[in-house]
């Protein structure tokens, strides 16, 4: 990344260690710039979604520093303001089952940022048709396949109008054949000048799409490359092992 283009998550030094005395980061630090497609690899347990939900404090840390967007999580600061500028995709889709998806969008926007229910389903259209579901506005989740839910997921998070979006292995609750559409819609995003972060097992996406290619294991990140380096020519014999494994 050029040294002008803004540094948009600072993490430093980062440790996470739960009550049970798992020690699921040690020392991570990692610089992500503004429009920036940052994906992360790793065995299971590796830390990879615990690292990706400290970014907007669904898991608080127990020493080091991460800033995002300017706001210090280590701070004592207001979290849905933080949660306003970065929009998070789990691996199920969370979406209330008894509102529509029109509903499902329209929700936190007029909650959370205040703007009126008609602003709110014109943007809800413009981004249902952006995902390619316009025709579902008035179905519900139960409705909907898998691959479409998790795109009215991303539809959801979007009309946040985040600055960053959080992906946790959104394709791993997906049938093989739904894994496509979903990861068609994170390309464009992407290809738009998106800021991501995106935990995934979905090597394909990574070298095509990552500007960097972050590899963690027991807790530490150990590799953080470009795509060509890290799939082709990676010199740390763990993501040597790792790859060899899953491709």
């Amino acid at each position: 990344m050029p040294s002008e283009t803004e540094v948009i998550i600072q993490a430093t030094g980062v440790e996470k260690i739960y009550p049970n005395g798992v020690h699921a980061l040690r020392n991570v630090s990692q610089t992500i710039y503004e429009q920036e497609v940052v994906v992360v690899i790793g065995p299971s347990g590796s830390g990879k979604s615990t690292f990706l939900r400290t970014l907007n404090q669904l898991e608080t840390i127990n020493d080091g520093e991460i800033v995002v967007d300017g706001i210090s999580l280590t701070t004592p600061g207001d979290v849905n303001k933080l949660r306003e500028e970065v929009g998070m995709v789990f691996q199920s889709f969370n979406l209330f089952p008894h509102l529509s998806v029109m509903d499902n969008i329209c929700l936190a926007p007029m909650k959370v940022r205040g703007i009126s229910r008609a602003e709110a389903q014109e943007r809800s259209r413009t981004l249902l048709q952006k995902v390619g579901l316009s025709d579902k506005a008035d179905s519900f989740p139960a409705q909907l396949s898998g691959g479409q839910q998790q795109r009215v997921a991303i539809a959801r998070a979007l009309a946040m109008q985040p600055r960053i979006m959080l992906f946790d292995e959104p394709t791993s609750a997906l049938d093989p054949e739904m894994v496509g559409e979903v990861l068609d819609v994170m390309k464009q995003l992407a290809k738009e000048g998106m800021t991501m972060v995106v935990v995934t097992h979905e090597m394909g996406f990574a070298r095509e799409m990552a500007d960097r290619v972050l590899f963690m294991d027991a807790g530490e990140l150990l590799v953080d490359s470009e795509p060509n380096a890290f799939f082709d020519a990676p010199e740390n014999e763990r993501l040597q092992t790792f790859l060899s494994q899953v491709i």
